[in-house]
């Protein structure tokens, strides 16, 4: 797993983009699997998953201490990934990998005030 952030500051702008690594996960049946004498294992793929941050300072006003309009989008790429839920042994000597979905792209905008 690793995580490598740029920002880039100018004025009142400020831009972070932020790339996260999650490489390969095994993931390990300890019941024993179908003949109840092996432990099977399954990898689930490593994966990239791009961050966007940006914020504009607004000037400050005698009403407010400070102020910002803020916007984030979350995998930026929309990236397929999913991480593992868990093994188990399936019907005829078959094994189930379950997993969670990676979160899709997610866009927040805003606006932060302090007083």
């Amino acid at each position: 797993m690793g995580n490598l952030a740029l920002t880039y500051d100018h004025g009142p702008f400020h831009v972070t983009i932020d790339e996260r690594y999650t490489g390969v996960m095994n993931v390990i049946d300890f019941s024993g699997g179908p003949t109840g004498n092996g432990n099977y294992q399954a990898n689930s793929p490593a994966y990239f998953v791009t961050d966007l941050f940006a914020t504009y300072d607004l000037p400050k006003l005698s009403w407010y201490k400070k102020a910002n309009l803020f916007a984030s989008a979350y995998n930026l790429f929309n990236t397929n990934y999913y991480n593992p839920a868990g093994l188990s042994s399936g019907y005829n000597n078959l094994e189930t990998l379950f997993v969670y979905p990676g979160e899709p792209i997610n866009v927040f905008a805003g606006v932060s005030m302090t007083f």
